[in-house]
């Protein structure tokens, strides 16, 4: 025992066994500094007057754009603050008339600050049930029903309730989501409200420890082969060594646990789950017909908890009519991330009514990502960890309408957990690419 690397000089392992940490997962409504792009016009024009220019005619001649297109764009500029109209006089047609000027704000964003707009964001965040804190999102924590099915020892939040929104800090809040895509740029003010908690659990092993001169008991919790001392500590404050009666841990098959600590340590996430993604990888893929297509689409819309990845080369209203785009918008009021990606060719060939009603929703949500890729032939549904469907169904722009002349399109179904996440990775990397 003493040249098993995994335990401390003077200590002996007598007891191992496979749990599962206690995490919530929060859906939480926050006020947050979120950082704004401006549209392309009106970046145009702020830099115009940023050059000098003075009134909505030169900049319109300068940019060799309609004015009243530049009569717009200066309008949001003057709501955002960054400009201000002066010897301003109303005109019978509406045009603007005087000079504008750049505020403050106008001239900080111009020498490379930032455009920033307090606002209600929705967001997820993982609370940990033992340090009570927030942590960092993981994408493979376990629902309690997968708890129970791999036979996990249950290891209690202490105290055993979500948190209260007063427990909530909101600078904790931002530490643990500030890796995360689309909170790059968003600063937490105040936290609202907790709108849902669910209860989710990390895969662990506990190893007991025994002093090898003494009685004490030493609880050690590791993920991935990394020891959670923070946990460990919170279990033993909880009272857990004698809940769970650790001190009468049986020293039987000294060597057979130290087998079997080494076997779980090697693997990045416990081995009972590569288990599991082995008999998915076997069982979990099937080949889907045309008419499978839009009942998939469907169901991935209304179920999905925590990211819907779309790609597509066209956007059509046949499919992204209102009815889908409210759907959607449901689903981005739960919290959940959007990821829509298509284009192949020019604008040109999507309607630009179905393009409107993804833009919309891109504007109004920080967590909808509608990106223009331009060249893509990939046609790819990713719901959450869940499944993934690639093949050559165009998601977005054909109904898969069994009454229309039959199309033979074809995609392959994956439900292996480790493939779809590979496979969300993948995608989203095209993502973060275009922004």
């Amino acid at each position: 025992m003493s040249g098993d690397r995994h335990l401390d000089p003077g200590w002996t392992v007598v007891h191992s066994r496979d749990v599962a940490l206690p995490v919530y997962r929060l859906t939480i409504d926050v006020v947050a500094q979120v950082e704004q792009v401006l549209p392309p016009l009106s970046e145009f024009a702020l830099r115009a007057l940023g050059a000098g220019l003075d009134t909505p005619d030169q900049i319109a001649a300068f940019l060799g754009l309609d004015l009243n297109d530049v009569q717009v764009a200066i309008v949001e500029l003057v709501r955002d603050e960054l400009v201000e109209l002066a010897h301003h006089e109303p005109q019978s047609d509406g045009q603007l008339s005087g000079g504008i000027a750049l505020t403050r704000k106008g001239q900080r964003l111009l020498g490379g600050g930032a455009l920033t707009r307090a606002e209600e964001v929705r967001i997820l965040v993982d609370y940990d049930g033992l340090l009570r804190l927030p942590v960092e999102r993981r994408s493979w924590l376990l629902a309690p029903r997968e708890v129970r099915e791999e036979g996990l020892f249950e290891i209690p939040a202490s105290p055993s309730r979500a948190p209260k929104l007063l427990e909530l800090d909101g600078a904790e809040v931002m530490a643990s989501i500030r890796a995360t895509p689309r909170s790059a740029h968003l600063e937490i003010l105040a936290i609202s409200r907790i709108l849902r908690a669910e209860r989710r659990y990390v895969p662990a092993l506990m190893l007991v420890y025994l002093k090898d001169r003494g009685k004490e008991i030493r609880p050690v919790f590791k993920v991935a082969d990394l020891p959670q001392d923070g946990h460990s500590a919170a279990f033993v404050e909880a009272g857990g060594i004698q809940r769970l009666n650790l001190a009468n841990a049986s020293t039987d098959d000294k060597k057979g646990i130290s087998a079997r600590v080494e076997e779980a340590l090697q693997m990045p996430v416990r081995r009972a789950r590569r288990k599991a993604n082995d008999q998915g990888m076997k069982a979990g893929a099937r080949m889907l017909a045309t008419y499978d297509h839009p009942r998939a689409l469907s169901s991935a819309i209304e179920s999905a908890s925590e990211r819907l990845i779309i790609v597509s080369p066209w956007l059509k209203s046949a499919v992204v009519n209102d009815r889908f785009a409210r759907k959607v918008r449901r689903l981005l009021e739960r919290g959940v991330d959007v990821y829509v990606g298509w284009g192949l060719g020019e604008q040109e060939a999507s309607d630009k009514l179905a393009i409107a009603r993804l833009t919309e929703l891109d504007t109004e949500f920080e967590h909808c990502h509608v990106e223009h890729f331009g060249d893509t032939h990939v046609k790819a549904l990713v719901c959450d960890d869940r499944f993934a469907i690639l093949g050559s169904f165009n998601w977005l722009s054909f109904r898969g309408d069994p009454n229309m002349p039959f199309r033979d399109e074809r995609g392959f179904l994956v439900t292996n957990s480790a493939v779809v996440t590979e496979t969300a990775a993948d995608l989203l990397e095209r993502f973060s690419a275009t922004q």
